[in-house]
């Protein structure tokens, strides 16, 4: 709009300029009156000043103009560079945007996709304008979509910067773990969303885990497990007490609770001791990585189980090897003495880390040991059987 203006008060300056130059060569000028707004001041400073010609004032104002037009023609180049660097900046930032290596999503408020980079349609095996105006949740798995619309709403209501590992699925129905880091806009209107396919980093974090969960398994008899945060929501399903920790206060409240949970469920009284020493280790070693935690009780095959979760900083398992307890099961620093206790008081523990946090499974089986068979028994049973008719 500025350049338009300032290149339509050049083109009245040349008129101007032009219609003076002619009057002045007119044979016919002396007899005619001045006209338009020049001219009706070059009459009055006539009128006002006789001693001053009108030619002189002419020159004087054509000589303002071109002055004037001088200055404009620097405003309009000025005006000309800084629209050409705005246009260059803006063809930078969408380059940028389209063709980044990493996948890009402008969601609204509900949710629907407003742009979306090349590398976003690629990940999703769709075009950009089919992933338009579509909602961006149809593509995150069923079983992630629930912590994936609170993520959103908590980016957006609190305007704030996060990140959230989810599964989604592509137009194929492959299902990529992919890592997504959002911001919300200055206004909260928008979600920006980049999105980043860690499947490959996911696949081989499995494998050292089951291969370290099945060394774990050998070196410990079976006693000591690691499980997979799906194995953990299991248990956390079945779950018939739910208690919340944050204090040291809380967790013998808690500890009380779960313990006449555990009687109730015919946990005789000489384990019930020992027992709430594994799961009162449990509640407190959680508690030292995270200001509150879960715990949640139940009943399986014959045993009660404890399962205490916190979100914690999870431990990778290229570190779990140092966290590996011997066949006496003592453990190492990374586990702490806690362990040893829990793993004496307990049939089995389970422990779950990743993404979402950790946890600690404790279990005790309720059911009576069967007796022993006398050795005296078994041979006469064992010569009875072999004795022939």
């Amino acid at each position: 709009m500025l350049i338009t203006r300032a290149t339509n008060t050049l083109t009245a300056v040349d008129r101007l300029e032009e219609m003076t130059v002619r009057r002045e060569h007119s044979t016919s000028a002396d007899n005619e009156k001045p006209r338009g707004s020049a001219g009706e001041r070059i009459e009055q400073t006539g009128s006002e000043d006789s001693g001053v010609p009108a030619q002189q004032e002419t020159q004087r104002l054509i000589y303002e103009l071109q002055r004037h037009e001088a200055e404009l023609r620097k405003q309009n180049e000025e005006l000309r560079q800084a629209w050409e660097q705005v246009q260059q900046g803006l063809k930078e930032q969408i380059d940028l945007y389209d063709f980044a290596p990493v996948a890009y999503f402008t969601l609204d408020r509900n949710g629907l996709i407003r742009r979306v980079n090349l590398a976003g349609a690629q990940l999703l095996g769709a075009t950009r304008s089919s992933l338009e105006q579509a909602k961006f949740g149809q593509y995150v798995s069923p079983e992630t979509r629930p912590a994936f619309n609170a993520f959103l709403n908590d980016v957006l209501v609190n305007r704030s910067r996060g990140t959230c590992e989810l599964v989604m699925l592509t137009g194929a129905r492959e299902a990529l773990h992919v890592l997504i880091e959002a911001g919300a806009s200055h206004d909260g209107e928008e979600c920006r969303v980049a999105v980043v396919n860690v499947s490959k980093n996911r696949r081989a974090e499995q494998q050292r885990q089951s291969l370290y969960r099945e060394t774990l398994r050998g070196v410990t008899r079976g006693k000591l497990d690691l499980i997979s945060y799906e194995e953990l929501s299991d248990y956390l399903n079945s779950s018939e007490t739910t208690l919340r920790i944050a204090s040291a206060a809380d967790t013998t409240r808690a500890r009380h609770e779960i313990m006449d949970y555990c009687a109730s469920k015919g946990l005789e009284a000489d384990a019930l001791g020992s027992f709430e020493g594994a799961v009162g280790e449990a509640m407190t070693n959680a508690l030292k990585h995270a200001d509150e935690a879960q715990v949640d009780a139940g009943f399986r095959d014959d045993s009660v189980w404890v399962a205490v979760s916190d979100r914690g900083p999870a431990i990778s398992s290229l570190d779990m090897p140092g966290a590996t307890p011997g066949e006496d099961f003592s453990s190492t620093a990374l586990l702490g003495m806690g362990y040893a206790i829990m793993m004496e008081a307990s049939d089995r523990i389970m422990f779950c880390t990743g993404a979402q946090g950790r946890a600690v499974v404790v279990s005790r089986n309720t059911a009576a040991p069967k007796p022993a068979v006398p050795m005296d028994d078994l041979l006469e049973n064992w010569e009875d059987t072999n004795t022939p008719d």
